[in-house]
């Protein structure tokens, strides 16, 4: 009678534990509905074709939101040519997963290379054999070249769940390499691969699969995602060395007196400052960062929250400094802002951090003393489904170009077929998208205001993209300041398993010349900030 006493509690203490996770599970969705009604009220979006209304940012003249609103897509083959081009496919290689590409147009000794960095495993995203891999072409006739793997300290394992003739597998693997960032300075020839590395002792045991209470595959052995920020450098000016250095590390995951991940996405921005006094010019580096909560191996302690900031250098690289905590003070502590790229205004000279977001819209935090200083997130019009965005500016015209998905909002009920007023965005199926994601519909835009007026003039992806394929994460380079690269990566949704034959997934190249001047007819967006007011469904500049 006690052993079956036991194993009835053992049963019960399953199950309040069971629906101690649903009621969990249903109060996060709750909280995302509200978020995704809130965000309905601040853009209030419908399909349709201008007719009488130059305007058609989304807004009203007043600035205010109506269900009149409409927003024109750029339709597959409008605007200008793009020049596509798969650099890298995963399968040849023997891999399953690359991902989060980098770009300089300018590499190598003559500055005419195109090298494109990033991050790739054998299986899945955060496997422990995950590493960063690095692929130039020298000119445009020549093919691409797959460069030798990062150096990187190894760790021997004893796996326990692999046997092989009675005895245990042991594997040798890396630290894990994540989210790498090229930079070159064009004034030393030296290049500078940024990237971020789990510590050995943050790798994720394995999970078994499970029926009960919820079932689940198995996941092998995966790292958190990210770690410390390091760089390598190389040198093709004066005492050259073509070898990448030893790694230095930036920015410990440790420092800050609390322990959590340190992430990079986005190119550093090199800002010109003219001091007048010694009539030289300065330069400040920054680079885009952000701490990552980790939940369960290397956790991070309780009320420490998701916030982004930048690495700030003023010489050029020797020494850097963090600065900034933007982050959201209320909500989920998973809720954030992240992903951030860079651009000086050209009225003023501040500085704008352009973010992703997990609120439907792209934030900004503004900086009026060279990045040491940033505001709270301020939601901006342009919307985001919680997907990276890459910011550049054209360092002849100072015209800004900005790369994103062009996602709009989803309703509660989601169109179906033939539906016209059917609109896409961060709650539609959850069984077609990550998380809530879709990510295609990759555009790009440019703006002489800064992005109070944006036009798109180009579109990465081919439309008609299939459930389950994203388009995204863009990183730009200019090439002689008149040619537009583009690099992205097309991934297949883990959550639908769908895979597409041929396959295109891999690190992408699109090549677009931008016009010279803006076409105002073409579809408009803006990054200008909004705030909503609840009460009377109105957005205000």
């Amino acid at each position: 009678d006690d052993d079956l006493v036991v194993v009835v509690d053992k049963e019960n203490k399953m199950m309040l534990k069971h629906y101690r996770k649903i009621d969990k599970q249903f109060k996060r969705a709750r909280k995302q509905e509200l978020r995704e009604n809130t965000i309905q009220k601040l853009l209030t979006f419908k399909r349709g074709t201008d007719d009488d209304d130059d305007d058609d940012d989304g807004f009203d003249d007043d600035g205010s939101s109506s269900s009149r609103a409409r927003v024109r897509q750029l339709l597959p083959g409008e605007g200008v040519n793009v020049f596509r081009e798969r650099v890298f496919d995963p399968v040849k290689n023997n891999l399953a997963y690359a991902h989060m590409g980098t770009i300089i147009a300018n590499s190598g000794r003559d500055a005419k290379a195109i090298s494109i960095a990033f991050q790739t495993a054998p299986d899945l995203e955060g496997g422990f054999d995950q590493t960063i891999k690095i692929i130039t072409k020298k000119g445009k006739g020549d093919v691409w070249i797959l460069e030798e793997q990062l150096p990187a300290p190894a760790i021997g394992e004893k796996s326990q769940q692999s046997v092989i003739n009675g005895n245990a597998l042991t594997r040798t693997y890396s630290n894990g390499l994540w989210a790498p960032v090229l930079h070159r300075d064009d004034r030393t020839k030296t290049e500078y691969l940024f990237y971020a590395e789990t510590p050995p002792r943050c790798l994720r045991p394995r999970i078994l699969p499970q029926e009960f209470p919820i079932p689940r595959k198995a996941i092998p052995k995966r790292w958190i995602i990210g770690g410390d920020i390091k760089v390598r450098m190389r040198s093709f000016g004066s005492g050259e060395n073509l070898e990448w250095s030893k790694a230095k590390t930036v920015y410990r995951m440790t420092t800050d007196n609390v322990s959590i991940p340190k992430v990079i996405a986005n190119k550093l921005t090199v800002v010109q400052v003219n001091n007048a006094d010694e009539n030289d010019d300065r330069e400040v580096w920054l680079l885009p960062f952000w701490r990552q909560r980790s939940p369960h191996t290397c956790s991070t302690a309780r009320g420490v929250r998701n916030a982004a900031g930048v690495l700030r250098s003023t010489d050029k690289g020797e020494t850097w400094k963090a600065y900034g905590s933007v982050q959201f003070q209320t909500g989920a502590k998973g809720r954030w802002v992240i992903e951030g790229s860079i651009f000086q205004n050209s009225r003023d000279d501040t500085l704008t951090m352009l973010m992703r977001s997990s609120e439907g819209v792209a934030f900004k935090s503004l900086s009026t003393d060279l990045g040491m200083t940033w505001s709270a997130p301020l939601p901006s019009a342009l919307v985001n489904p919680d997907s990276k965005l890459n910011t550049i500016k054209n360092r002849k015209t100072k015209r800004l170009y900005v790369a994103f998905n062009d996602e709009t909002i989803s309703r509660d009920s989601v169109g179906v077929s033939g539906d016209d007023d059917a609109v896409k965005g961060t709650s539609e199926d959850k069984e077609q998208t990550a998380g809530g994601k879709k990510r295609d519909e990759l555009v790009i835009g440019h703006s002489d205001d800064d992005g109070e007026n944006l036009y798109i003039f180009a579109r990465i992806d081919e439309g008609l993209t299939p459930p389950g394929v994203m388009i995204h994460y863009p990183t730009m380079a200019f090439h002689d300041e008149q040619e537009l690269l583009v690099t992205y990566s097309i991934s297949y949704n883990n959550v639908t398993n769908f895979v597409e034959t041929p396959r295109r997934d891999g690190i992408w190249l699109a090549r677009i010349t931008p016009p010279k001047t803006i076409d105002e007819s073409l579809p408009k967006r803006s990054l200008r900030t909004i705030v909503l007011d609840i009460n009377s469904q109105t957005v205000v500049s």
